[in-house]
């Protein structure tokens, strides 16, 4: 899902956006853009998988940050932000989790599973909303809209 989501932003991402760095653009341009397009049923069929991740970090205390030692603050945001700052803390929280992955910070051991199986679930969400968002904005484009 992660390798799905890189791809989908790349697709959707416009020329004068390259030179955003890939962090900035995967996760505060893509949450405003799912936000713009899909709020209310995206946080909908998010709660849930979500609700496992937060439970998933604070109980096992897996510190979910970035290089910067910055922690997106998933359960804060996603229990009192709006519907962007949630957007945001889960994108950022899947981006850090995704790096830690892919650059060996992480691996997917038997303690690790749960964790990688709810960031799964949110992302596979999230993709079908993309494409969808996508779908909709090229069939407007090719009716003239």
């Amino acid at each position: 899902e992660f390798i799905i989501y890189s791809s989908l932003v790349n697709v959707i991402k416009p020329m004068e956006a390259k030179h955003l760095k890939d962090y900035e653009y995967c996760t505060k341009v893509m949450a405003d853009y799912i936000v713009t397009h899909s709020v209310e049923d995206i946080i909908k069929q998010l709660s849930k998988p979500v609700g496992y991740l937060i439970n998933i970090i604070e109980t096992k205390h897996f510190r979910v940050v970035s290089s910067r030692d910055k922690d997106p603050e998933l359960k804060e945001n996603w229990e009192m932000g709006s519907n962007i700052q949630r957007l945001t803390a889960l994108l950022e929280t899947l981006y850090y989790l995704r790096c830690n992955l892919f650059h060996g910070q992480k691996e997917y051991s038997p303690e690790q599973v749960n964790l990688l199986k709810s960031a799964g679930e949110c992302l596979c969400i999230i993709n079908k909303v993309i494409v969808n968002i996508y779908k909709t904005e090229m069939s407007n484009i090719l009716k003239g809209e």
